[in-house]
């Protein structure tokens, strides 16, 4: 991994991103993003299913207005066309407007090679012109950069120039309008393509690109083919929703809709030549799962939230198209093994499908990059040996009761050994597992009679590092009369070997769950399978999909469904029986409480209220977390693969923790737990963390 940008980089995207989440929020009022998503997904998937269509439809309607349409199929071949375009022209000193499919071309460095000037005029791409970087920012290339920084570049340049914004602007303002009076060619990119009337649609803020479309003799417009619509009414869809969700505008200042070959300034008829450009679009059309990213409108909204894009930049997390859609976009134009590369680096926390106006499953589609790059590459012997640990019970407890004793001592040690460990406080593994600690228990629920029985799946860190975390759920299942039975054979759900792109050895510990669920499912009827652990619960719903994609059998297909159907997050499942008026609290929690959302409980399950509910209920004071959100940062073994990011991810989020005064942190995940708990034993031992079923435990008995 590349070395990260220094922490004022990191504070610039965190108030950007607040800049960002405040304007979205006033504008909301404005527009229904469900019913948007629809909209937008149905248009980009008509294009996507016949795209060859789409393309003829539009270079048709766009020549018989009189602008000259071509298709590029690469980089080759449109960089090819461009240059003879610009020979034929005779021009020699062109204006672009902001456009990232030019920077998938190294369209600048090509034609500069041919001896042609080419000068940015956005205000950003200018800036990271003459410094010689790359755009760090879909929307704002220079975020990374600060004034005195660009005052620097500028005096560099241009003479000296104070660092203030105001000086700055008039010095971009006198030299970019030399450029535009002087250029023989303009170059844009296109936000939208509407094949019906062979219209471009292009959206600014800064007023540079009506110069650029306007002044020039001559206009050449690079349009990636996904950037096609067929209609004006689809078109329109878009229009509504890309402001929102790019800047929290309700509408860009300046939405430019060219048709044909317009009238220049000079009263002649500009000649207007359109790159439709494929450069893998084609083949991702055709591709089941990377299809989907056709839905996306360019807004930027992913990268804006990501906790991985803000902690690393663009510069780390991502390569010409930065943030999550950017390694998505980085396979379909440069290959799967490239961008498992950056791959690698996301969370997997789905906060960036949560801002998406157009519903991209970003997550899921970079996990099919990580897949793909296994498949091809085969997975590493040490997670091969890690994951087999994982397929049976037997094993891994085993490896527990041996590592046991040795981690419990070197836990001095291992703090200095890795940088993920040096600002945590451990906790000891505890001396029983959570199946021998509650075999007595069990063993008596199991001689009486209950009305109500559930399942409960306990998983691994429940099982070895947080066993009185099930024991609290097994007394309050009591305390309800309601009985709960544990399969025998159970396993780890497989996520660390799901969500590393391996399919094979999640699809096998499924197997041996749902043997083992079915079982106890068939004694007990139609029941509840519990779990504490969301991404467990999710992993447990995933049994059918991980069928279909893994091994078609009908049967057991039929039954991986009625038990999907089944299982259920724990902190759900007593938020229901409170309701009912089956559970009583017989104490209020008198300290100041805030909460973590965890990723798999509200990205995963859709899971939000019910937690707070139970939170207001029994708490004297509840106050919200800024952003909570926000991944923690842990995600697995995430925190030990990226310790750097992790840190600032983590840092963020103790950020806003602090602010809210809270004496205890509840969440509803173990993993979550784990990340919290041994962080703040380090760094502020006073505040207590918390599962949410350990709260209602301590608050019923």
């Amino acid at each position: 991994m590349k070395n990260l940008p220094p922490l004022r980089v990191e504070k610039a995207l965190v108030r950007f991103k607040e800049h960002f989440l405040f304007l979205r929020e006033k504008v909301k009022p404005e527009f229904n993003l469900q019913e948007l998503r629809k909209e937008i997904r149905s248009a980009k998937r008509r294009v996507s299913a016949d795209l060859k269509e789409a393309i003829k439809e539009f270079s048709k309607n766009a020549e018989a207005k009189g602008a000259k349409v071509y298709y590029a199929k690469d980089k080759k071949e449109a960089l090819k066309r461009i240059f003879k375009i610009c020979k034929e022209l005779g021009a020699e000193r062109i204006v672009k407007t902001k456009s990232m499919a030019t920077e998938e071309l190294g369209l600048n460095h090509f034609l500069e090679k041919k001896g042609l000037k080419v000068v940015e005029t956005d205000l950003g791409e200018w800036i990271v012109q003459l410094s010689g970087e790359k755009p760090s920012h879909i929307l704002a290339p220079a975020i990374h950069l600060t004034r005195n920084e660009v005052a620097e570049l500028f005096s560099k340049h241009f003479g000296k120039v104070p660092p203030q914004p105001e000086a700055l602007v008039k010095v971009a303002r006198r030299e970019l309008r030399k450029e535009f009076l002087s250029a023989d060619l303009g170059i844009c990119g296109a936000n939208i393509a509407i094949c019906e009337t062979g219209s471009l649609v292009i959206f600014t803020n800064e007023g540079n690109g009506r110069l650029v479309l306007n002044l020039p003799r001559a206009l050449i417009a690079v349009v990636p083919v996904d950037k096609l619509v067929f209609t004006k009414e689809e078109a329109l869809a878009i229009v509504r929703a890309l402001p929102k969700s790019a800047t929290g505008q309700i509408l860009s200042s300046y939405v430019s809709f060219i048709t044909g070959s317009p009238i220049s300034v000079n009263g002649e008829k500009k000649p207007v030549y359109i790159i439709l450009l494929d450069n893998g679009r084609s083949k991702a059309a055709r591709d089941p799962e990377f299809k989907k990213a056709f839905y996306c409108i360019r807004c930027g909204a992913c990268a804006n939230v990501c906790p991985v894009f803000i902690s690393a930049s663009g510069f780390v997390f991502g390569k010409i198209y930065t943030g999550p859609i950017g390694v998505v976009l980085t396979a379909i134009t440069e290959g799967i093994e490239e961008a498992s590369k950056i791959a690698e680096l996301c969370l997997g926390c789905k906060r960036c499908e949560e801002m998406c106006p157009a519903g991209v499953p970003l997550s899921d589609l970079i996990l099919e990059i990580k897949r793909r790059n296994k498949k091809a590459k085969g997975i590493p012997v040490k997670e091969k040996l890690f994951f087999f640990t994982l397929r049976s019970y037997k094993t891994t407890k085993k490896l527990w009761e041996k590592t046991k004793p040795i981690y419990n001592f070197a836990t001095p040690i291992l703090k200095r050994l890795h940088p993920a460990l040096k600002e945590r406080k451990l906790p000891s593994f505890p001396k029983k597992s959570f199946s021998e600690l509650a075999k007595d228990f069990l063993k008596e629920c199991s001689e009486k009679k209950f009305a109500d029985w559930v399942i409960f799946y306990p998983g691994c860190l429940v099982e070895f590092l947080y066993p009185e975390l099930g024991m609290s759920l097994l007394k309050l299942l009591y305390k309800a009369g309601i009985g709960v039975r544990l399969p025998d054979t159970w396993v780890c759900c497989g996520a660390p070997a799901y969500y590393s792109g391996d399919l094979k050895t999640p699809f096998k510990n499924l197997l041996t769950n749902l043997k083992a669920l079915s079982l106890l499912f068939e004694k007990l009827g139609n029941t509840k399978i519990l779990s504490l652990c969301p991404t467990c619960t999710v992993m447990l719903k995933k049994t059918p999909e991980l069928f279909l994609k893994v091994e078609r059998r009908k049967k057991d297909l039929l039954l991986a469904e009625t038990l999907a159907s089944s299982v259920e997050d724990a902190v759900v499942f007593f938020h229901n029986l409170y309701r009912q008026g089956k559970l009583k609290l017989e104490k209020t929690f008198m300290k100041r409480v805030t909460y973590h959302d965890p990723c798999h409980l509200r990205r995963g399950l859709g899971i939000v209220e019910e937690p707070r509910e139970l939170i207001r209920i029994f708490s004297r004071e509840f106050i919200e977390m800024g952003e909570p959100a926000e991944c923690c940062g842990l995600a697995g073994s995430y925190a030990f693969k990226h310790p750097e990011i992790e840190e600032r991810i983590f840092a963020r989020r103790l950020k806003e923790f602090k602010k809210t005064g809270a004496e205890v942190l509840l969440t509803s995940c173990p993993a979550c737990v784990f990340q919290w708990e041994t962080h703040l034993r380090e760094k502020i031992p006073q505040i207590k963390v918390f599962h949410t079923i350990s709260m209602l435990e301590f608050l019923i008995f």
